[in-house]
């Protein structure tokens, strides 16, 4: 009896000690860590379409395999989102056209607004840039008929500008706007012009400015008159892209770079990756796309080709530390069959930098210090110029001029 007692003794001795431990609260479970992962830019134009984007999501898929990370869904393609706006822009443009045949002008004026704010947003996929000079035109004039006289005479100027000199039908079917047509086509001649130098990764982007056709990229446009202007292109992959640019006057171009996966919060990191570049305000670029995305991590970075394949320079933003840090340079094949397995290395150092960041990278910074920018010419083009039929139709066609221009800090021959 004494020894069972003993034991019993013991053993409630043994269960008061556990006691605290087993009654404790479970610890606290950290939340994992947001990651972002950006569409790769183009370092060079002889890449495999939409390496960028396959690249981002076999990292971002090997990623997800880490529990202490959360990893933010890729963002829907901008052609996708582009190509939605235009679909539904166009029926809104029918229905205020209809409700405007049907003497409903309250109707017809939300309905030009909803489809000129569509058109716009649907820039990328705007084939038939007329849609929007008309549907600006046409709610300009129907603001005038509404006593609205300051809102249509800026729609109907901004119509005139973007028009570049054709005839705008909305006007031309009312008599009535003739003077005041008139007057608003002397100032939009008197605009200050300025000038856009547009590059595009891979070189040969069809290029669009307002509607024009100003050739394939890397292209100079001159004469545009001030005032947001609307750039479309055409990737050689067949990618859409579309920006509105305020233009400002003056004899220096603005440099603009269109390229693949150059949409989003990361377009300007993207552009700055092209050029092979990293200047101090990508770090702001980077904390505006962490939080765009809800991430305190964010991955990005640019592709090359090598001899035998594709090399991968990535950077890593940490949030909490407001830095960027680059991470080790990654090489797989063409086809990327290996690359699962190179992106392995990434996510390892991704993991250990997610608790201890590394040192941050001095800026400004090469991207990849084995790649040596081309000088290029860009072919010159007027804005609003007259047509060769319309100057002399027997005249021959005029050559592209062909300039010297500064492109990534050399000079071209």
């Amino acid at each position: 009896m004494r020894f069972d007692r003993a034991i019993r003794w013991g053993l409630a001795a043994a269960l008061a000690v556990a006691a605290p431990a087993a009654v404790a609260a479970p610890a606290a479970v950290a939340a994992p860590v947001r990651i972002a992962v950006l569409t790769f830019a183009p370092l060079s134009g002889d890449l495999p379409n939409g390496a960028g984007d396959k690249a981002a999501d076999l990292l971002a898929s090997e990623l997800k395999s880490i529990g202490e990370l959360d990893v933010v869904p890729r963002p829907r393609k901008v052609e996708g989102l582009a190509r939605d706006e235009l679909a539904t822009a166009e029926k809104t443009l029918a229905a205020a056209r209809d409700a405007l045949a049907r003497h409903d002008p309250r109707a017809a004026q939300a309905a030009y607004e909803s489809a000129l704010a569509g058109l716009r947003k649907a820039l990328p996929a705007l084939d038939k840039f007329q849609d929007l000079v008309d549907c600006t035109a046409e709610l300009g004039a129907l603001d005038y008929r509404r006593g609205n006289d300051d809102a249509g005479r800026a729609l109907i100027l901004e119509a005139i500008r973007l028009s570049a000199g054709q005839p705008v039908a909305a006007i031309a079917a009312a008599p009535s706007f003739a003077p005041v047509a008139a007057k608003l086509a002397k100032e939009v001649a008197a605009l200050p012009k300025g000038a856009i130098r547009l590059d595009s990764t891979p070189e040969g982007a069809e290029l669009y400015a307002d509607g024009q056709d100003v050739g394939k990229a890397p292209v100079l446009v001159r004469d545009l008159p001030q005032g947001p202007t609307y750039l479309r292109a055409v990737l050689p992959s067949g990618e859409l892209w579309g920006e509105v640019d305020e233009l400002a006057p003056g004899n220096v171009p603005q440099r603009i770079r269109v390229q693949s996966g150059a949409e989003g919060p990361g377009a300007e990191l993207n552009t700055e990756l092209a050029e092979n570049r990293l200047e101090p305000r990508a770090l702001e670029a980077a904390a505006d796309a962490a939080k765009a995305q809800g991430a305190a991590l964010v991955v990005f970075g640019a592709l090359h080709r090598l001899p035998d394949g594709l090399a991968l320079d990535a950077f890593l933003y940490d949030g909490t530390k407001n830095q960027i840090g680059r991470l080790a340079r990654v090489a797989f094949d063409t086809e990327m069959l290996d690359a699962r397995l190179q992106m392995d290395k990434l996510v390892t150092e991704i993991q250990s930098r997610s608790t201890s960041a590394g040192a941050a990278l001095g800026l400004p910074a090469r991207v990849a210090d084995d790649r040596v920018a081309e000088s290029s010419l860009a072919s010159e083009f007027r804005f609003g110029a007259p047509s060769q039929d319309a100057a002399d139709p027997g005249a021959p066609p005029p050559a592209a001029t062909q300039r010297r221009v500064v492109v990534h800090g050399t000079a071209g021959p």
